[in-house]
């Protein structure tokens, strides 16, 4: 790859940080090492930037030589085709490791309608959203997610009950590991509007989702 030919580089200070997916990382066989600096490309490639060494180092933290090595390990392992461009070709490999994260996704996008159907239930762009989603499951379960959902849609419930009428979250804010709106304690909010409301606290049924409720639930509204 051209960008990481050998060059005389300053090397500024560190700002990119990762969160490592060490299901997804053990699922592909590769250590930490790898996996950030895969996933700093697989992030380029998508944003159609450049991958470079002086980026790549405020990013990673990898050094030239680093770089390069990482780079001859990921072409080995058939992620990254051996051909030179600033912006590197990358096979399906890794997306494909993250494909499960689509069919989660759309539990977390749809709703469970009284029908037992899925149902929409967020505003906003799905293609976003589900980026945002890819992000917050590298540290956060598919049921701690979902349930938190619930909890929050609960909470916006109770808040037109004492006459305020709260727009939802676009689901891509919602989910923004920044803000980090999905680890807030909507229960807690609500059972305080209920407090003020003068309404039992504890009496509203708590949806209890496993893993494989929501495996079957996919499973049955895939074959609709």
């Amino acid at each position: 790859m051209e960008a990481l030919k050998d060059k005389v580089t300053q090397q500024s200070k560190i700002k990119g940080s990762s969160v490592i997916n060490h299901e997804v990382r053990r699922k592909l066989g590769i250590s930490c090492d790898l996996y950030v600096f895969m996933d700093y490309i697989y992030d380029c490639v998508q944003k159609k930037r450049e991958v470079n060494i002086p980026d790549t180092f405020e990013a990673t933290g990898f050094d030239v030589h680093e770089q390069k090595e990482l780079l001859s390990q990921l072409v080995k392992k058939d992620f990254i085709y051996p051909i030179t461009s600033p912006i590197p070709r990358i096979t399906s490999l890794w997306s494909n490791a993250f494909s499960d994260f689509e069919k989660e996704f759309e539990l977390f996008w749809n709703k469970v309608d009284k029908d037992k159907s899925l149902k929409v239930c967020w505003p906003g762009s799905k293609k976003k959203a589900f980026e945002k989603f890819r992000l917050a499951r590298k540290s956060k379960t598919l049921e701690f997610l979902i349930a938190q959902r619930n909890a929050y849609f609960d909470y916006l419930e109770m808040e037109q009950k004492r006459g305020f009428n709260r727009q939802k979250m676009i689901a891509e804010r919602w989910l923004n590991p920044k803000n980090e709106h999905y680890d807030e304690d909507w229960n807690d909010y609500a059972n305080q509007i209920r407090k003020q409301l003068g309404e039992p606290i504890g009496n509203k049924p708590k949806e209890v989702l496993t893993k494989d409720k929501l495996k079957e639930l996919y499973a049955e509204n895939s074959d609709k």
